[in-house]
């Protein structure tokens, strides 16, 4: 049964999220470690800024261990309360992660960058050995249900990404982006994306700052930006408007201290930052600096409630292209569960059967090659008819609900009235059979 935990900005503030957090580089060793200690045979970790999530396949849940998967660093004990954590099985999972594909669940509505994460956590798990056929259906379905969603519906109308809310909020605290000076610290997907946005609403000029410096090139060629080394903050701070954050350093890169220093050079003028990384790049102290105003994450959520409220009516239509694909992924896992336990069933009958065959062959040596060959023809009929009932009844309800045994045979060998109905033409069962009844 394929089974989903985790945590995300429905229950859980960007402070204990960022503690949750797996950069690429660990998530090799995080999906062994969670393979392991869940005693999965699949499993798949999706970590965005809005979410840390475990997918992984079992027979049933255990989620002893996903607290601790969930704090993998020393300075995470504890972090996270049990309450913020929530368990999903079944279909539940299922469409949880269909939900999570389509935008349902992001901070913003419809958001486009989820689906090339959730694409990429299934790469990652597969290229870790950790992804096999189950969770690797399901994902391609949720794949889908995100893209049809997208297709199909205005859910990814208005503000749709990350970069589209920050510059939106950018520009209603500045009073508009015309004419503003930009620093993008990054140079990731995200963070180009973002620029593009605050670019297309005026702001100008704009700087790309990264540790690379070549790859803040590549991105500044791109939005006719200029590139520097991220070790230029000192000199870049105090000419910025805006500043518009999005790294993967696993520690903040902007303290209160350098905002301060920078506010000391701009002879009065406001400063907007704006951090989209989790783990955050921006100190929260900086919020305390006089005439800066820092908006993290969850910041934003004022802004993208205003947006949600204008599409519930495409979260309906949404809603419905998610449950066609789970449908069709657990009609594919009944057939995925059912196919071998019926060939398992139809090998029983045909070995039993040649060993019925092998014992009249002994007794009746006397029959002629003929009426050998009409004896096999009637047993596999036999066999055949015997076992229609139970393989249709296996496809019908290999996913319905538990039966008793005494049930489940009656189901398996539609005993409830063909019997019935057979006796009352015939009379009564021969004596043998009465005996063993």
């Amino acid at each position: 049964m394929i089974h989903a935990a985790g945590i995300s900005h429905r229950r859980t503030p960007v402070e204990r999220r960022e503690k949750a957090a797996v950069p690429a580089t660990a998530l090799p060793d995080m999906l062994r470690r969670a393979r392991e200690q869940l005693g999965a045979t699949e499993c798949v970790v999706l970590s965005t800024c809005n979410r840390t999530e475990i997918y992984y396949v079992r027979p049933d849940a255990d989620g002893r261990a996903i607290g601790e998967l969930l704090r993998p660093h020393e300075a995470a004990r504890g972090a996270i309360p049990e309450s913020e954590i929530y368990r999903l099985s079944g279909v539940d999972a299922a469409t949880h992660l269909c939900e999570v594909a389509a935008g349902l669940d992001s901070l913003i509505l419809g958001e486009h960058e989820i689906l090339a994460q959730v694409k990429a956590a299934l790469e990652a798990a597969r290229a870790a050995g950790c992804a096999g056929p189950v969770l690797t259906r399901l994902f391609h379905h949720a794949l889908r249900a995100g893209k049809r969603a997208r297709a199909e519906t205005a859910i990814a109308s208005g503000i749709f990404s990350v970069g589209h809310c920050a510059a939106q909020a950018a520009s209603d605290a500045l009073g508009g982006l015309a004419g503003k000076a930009v620093l993008v610290i990054g140079a990731g997907r995200i963070a180009e994306a973002t620029a593009k946005h605050l670019a297309h609403q005026g702001a100008s000029p704009i700087v790309v700052a990264n540790r690379t410096l070549d790859r803040a090139r590549e991105v500044a060629q791109r939005l006719d930006a200029r590139a520097d080394n991220i070790t230029n903050l000192p000199r870049l701070l105090p000419a910025a408007d805006l500043i518009v954050t999005c790294t993967s350093a696993p520690h903040f890169i902007l303290d209160a201290a350098q905002a301060r220093r920078a506010m000391a050079e701009r002879n009065g003028r406001p400063l907007v930052i704006i951090d989209v990384s989790v783990p955050r790049d921006v100190e929260p102290d900086v919020e305390t600096v006089p005439g800066v105003r820092l908006f993290n994450l969850d910041g934003l959520e004022p802004i993208v409630a205003g947006n949600a409220r204008a599409r519930e009516g495409e979260v309906t239509a949404a809603r419905a292209i998610i449950a066609q694909e789970v449908r069709a992924f657990d009609e594919w896992q009944t057939r995925n569960e059912v196919v071998p336990l019926i060939h398992s069933l139809r090998r029983r009958g045909e070995l039993v059967r040649q060993e019925c065959l092998d014992e009249a062959r002994r007794r009746l040596c006397h029959l002629s090659p003929e009426e050998v060959a009409a004896v096999e023809r009637m047993t596999d009929l036999l066999v055949r008819r015997l076992l229609h009932a139970p393989t249709a009844a296996l496809r019908a309800h290999a996913r319905g609900g538990p039966f008793t045994l005494a049930a489940a045979a009656t189901e398996l060998f539609d005993l409830s009235d063909r019997v019935d109905n057979a006796e009352a033409r015939t009379g009564a069962l021969p004596e043998r059979h009465r005996e063993i009844a």
